[in-house]
């Protein structure tokens, strides 16, 4: 209410660089995804600062919406999920055997991969869920045949097996972004043999997930009754358009915007345009100045392809992208003043999509969203 008096007391530095989270979007894909499998669970990725659309902000957005667990891979990211929700994490990497005994087991679930952490997590004498990861085909260090032999004898023979609930049995899908789904199916086929020798152990594990976004609109099992969004979680289609589900996967709705502001603007000369062709007459442009280089998520390896929007014009990045600068190049009829907003990343504009981002730095979509700068200003709006 009296927010001009404290501008006044203690005035607010203009953040140069924000990020805007659509939370209808959000929540609108998270639906959209539950309903493809309407029977099971949703357990939410948010690793690498939320696909770096932020943790706090989307624990803020699901803070009214009820799963199970919400899954990282990050010590640090377990703690603030604890200190800042109510939600429960499925803990879904290996840390050090002895960082085990310090988890909080009421609210963190473990993936265990290896005998040694097995074996770690089973000397604790506290009450815990664990969920095993079998190897279905990544060829990762998780439990392959023979190795689950020993993992279920140690869970059934050990003195303190009373304290070790075995709640999910977890795969990862290999390759699921491609077209096709041969490899996938002898995924599914392996996964249900493991689960069922797991079974025939006298085990009868709750959770059945086998995880990456696109297996969501490839398989169509209720043998599964959780799975595990990420790239699709934020809107983003983790197929090829060459796929035949991609048309499924795009009725998900990006939700992240990021926009910055001019902070230089002068006259180009020959040099600074003589790797730019984009514009026919290069003599009429302007160069500005962003303060947004490859430490804030502008990659190094895109420079001279990104596409960025001011004043609903699309302007080209030209050179090489800075640590913390990118220069775009303007024609001069469209008007630049200090402090115009362009628009680096939007939901709307084709040339200035994460997807774009990625095809210009030769990367993924996940990488793209996941370099960008974890301090940069936040906020949430509803469309």
């Amino acid at each position: 209410m009296f927010w001009w008096l404290m501008d006044w007391i203690a005035p607010r530095i203009e953040p140069i660089n924000t990020m805007t989270l659509d939370k209808r979007k959000l929540h609108f894909n998270y639906g959209y995804l539950a309903g493809l499998h309407p029977d099971a669970d949703i357990f939410p990725v948010m690793k690498g600062n939320a696909y770096g659309h932020g943790l706090l902000e989307m624990l803020k957005i699901y803070k009214k919406i009820r799963v199970p667990y919400i899954l990282t891979d990050s010590i640090n990211e377990m703690n603030t999920i604890h200190s800042f929700s109510r939600h429960k994490v499925l803990f879904a990497v290996e840390t050090l055997p002895k960082n085990y005994r310090l988890f909080d087991f009421a609210r963190t679930t473990p993936c265990v991969g290896s005998l040694a952490v097995l074996q770690a997590l089973l000397q604790i004498k506290r009450k815990k869920n664990i969920h095993l990861v079998i190897n279905t085909w990544m060829g990762a260090e998780w439990f392959d045949s023979d190795q689950l032999k020993e993992a279920l004898h140690l869970l059934k023979t050990h003195p303190h097996k009373k304290y070790t609930t075995l709640e999910g049995v977890m795969s990862h899908l290999a390759n699921a972004e491609k077209p096709g789904v041969d490899q996938l199916r002898k995924q599914v086929e392996r996964f249900k043999l493991m689960y069922h020798a797991i079974v025939d152990q006298g085990f009868l594990p709750f959770y059945k997930h086998i995880g990456a976004s696109a297996g969501m609109f490839k398989i169509a099992d209720d043998f599964f009754n959780a799975w595990r969004p990420g790239l699709a979680l934020y809107g983003y289609n983790p197929l090829e358009s060459t796929d035949a589900y991609f048309a499924k996967a795009q009725q998900l709705q990006p939700a992240m915007s990021l926009t910055t502001r001019v902070i230089a603007i002068h006259d180009a000369d020959e040099q600074s345009l003589e790797d730019w062709t984009a514009w026919s007459n290069e003599e009429k442009a302007k160069i500005v100045t962003v303060h947004f280089g490859f430490a804030d998520g502008l990659l190094w390896s895109g420079s001279g392809q990104y596409v960025a929007q001011l004043h609903n014009k699309n302007i080209h990045q030209i050179g090489r992208v800075g640590l913390h600068y990118a220069m775009y190049a303007v024609p001069r009829w469209v008007g630049v003043a200090m402090g115009d907003v362009v628009t680096l990343l939007s939901p709307s504009a084709t040339h200035s999509s994460v997807f774009a981002w990625s095809q210009a730095a030769h990367t993924t979509q996940a990488e793209i969203l996941c370099s960008i700068k974890p301090l940069l200003q936040r906020k949430i709006i509803v469309s």
